[in-house]
């Protein structure tokens, strides 16, 4: 797929979802599923990532602006060193996190991550 709007899919599996620009929202629930979004417009409303051993990669603009939450077990995370992060747990193999990236506000869109074994890399 080239550009996509929306995409809410709550059960997947052994899929591979590869796109150049989402402009709004994407809800995944899947079990080793592969995500590429190269470009994530700035007016997106939000990314929800949950399920077991996926792999996800979003491109974001150096201006984007948005909320980041994480509960993990096993995770795999690489993100922006400007990330400001609120609160870090780490206990043993679990992660919980809640950070903002750019100028967010309470308005702001959340990108948020869930699940076991999860891998999520937020690059500019």
């Amino acid at each position: 797929m080239k550009e996509l709007y929306v995409l809410v899919c709550h059960e997947s599996k052994y899929t591979n979802y590869e796109l150049d620009k989402l402009y709004q929202e994407m809800v995944l629930k899947g079990y080793d599923d592969n995500v590429i979004i190269s470009n994530l417009d700035n007016e997106f409303t939000g990314l929800e990532f949950a399920g077991k051993y996926g792999k996800f990669t979003v491109g974001i603009d150096q201006s984007a602006a948005f909320h980041f939450f994480a509960e993990l077990k096993y995770p795999h995370l690489d993100l922006p060193d400007d990330l400001k992060i609120r609160t870090k747990i780490k206990e043993s193999s679990s992660l919980q996190m809640e950070a903002s990236y750019g100028n967010a506000n309470e308005k702001s869109p959340v990108i948020r991550i869930t699940g076991y074994d999860q891998t999520l890399n937020i690059r500019k």
